[in-house]
Order: C-alpha cells, then sequence, then structure tokens
C-alpha cells in the first residue's frame, strides 16, 4: 500500500513538473534554428537539388531558390554546380549530417574526428 501511494505521489508531481516545462518552453520539445543546417541545405538547393516527397517543391524552397539565383554571380553558380555534380549530387541525409558534424559559421569545418 506505501509503495502505491508513493508511486502515486512521484507521478503527480512528474506530470506537475513536465507540465511546467512545457508552459514556460512552449512544448515538451523545443527546436532552435541551425544556421549549419541552413546553409548546408541552401547550398544543395542553389546546387540544383531539386528532389521533393510531394513531387512539388514546397514554396519556401523555391523563394529561397530564386532568391539564391538573383545574388549569387553565374561564375559561382557554375562553381557549386560543378562540386555538386562531382559529388554526385549527394541527398537530403547525406547533407543534414555532414551539417550536424560541422563547426558554425564562419568556419564550417567538421568536428568530429571520424567524420
Amino acid at each position: 500500500m506505501k509503495k502505491a501511494i508513493i508511486v502515486a505521489i512521484m507521478s503527480v508531481l512528474f506530470c506537475s513538473s513536465v507540465n511546467t516545462q512545457n508552459d514556460n518552453k512552449g512544448g515538451f520539445f523545443v527546436f532552435e534554428p541551425d544556421s549549419r543546417l541552413f546553409t548546408s541545405y541552401a547550398f544543395m538547393n542553389a546546387a540544383g537539388y531539386s528532389h521533393d516527397w510531394n513531387k512539388t517543391m514546397h514554396p519556401i524552397r523555391v523563394e529561397i531558390r530564386n532568391y539564391l539565383d538573383s545574388m549569387l554571380t553565374d561564375s559561382y553558380k557554375t562553381k557549386i554546380r560543378q562540386y555538386f555534380d562531382k559529388l554526385g549530387g549527394g541527398d537530403f541525409y547525406g547533407y543534414g549530417v555532414y551539417a550536424i558534424n560541422s563547426k558554425f559559421p564562419p568556419e564550417f569545418g567538421l568536428i568530429c574526428d571520424t567524420c
């Protein structure tokens, strides 16, 4: 009986703790923007990566591609497309893993020794 009461009290305390954390942070999970991921995916987008699960690119992605296309010089766009093609194009997962294992801007060097 004592164990049941202790478990009940612990459950109530845990639930109230989670609710307090949710109220303070806006939810159980908190996601912060990551400039490494954005930069990596913007590179892929500018280099010509067009695959999308919905068969059409998301409007935000189209907007970013158009913006990058208007800002980058033709010679730079050629260089990044050649680099992208030289690596076989790559995929969403591979560029994401590389980005997460990179230092923050402006360095972008790898931070893990085994990568």
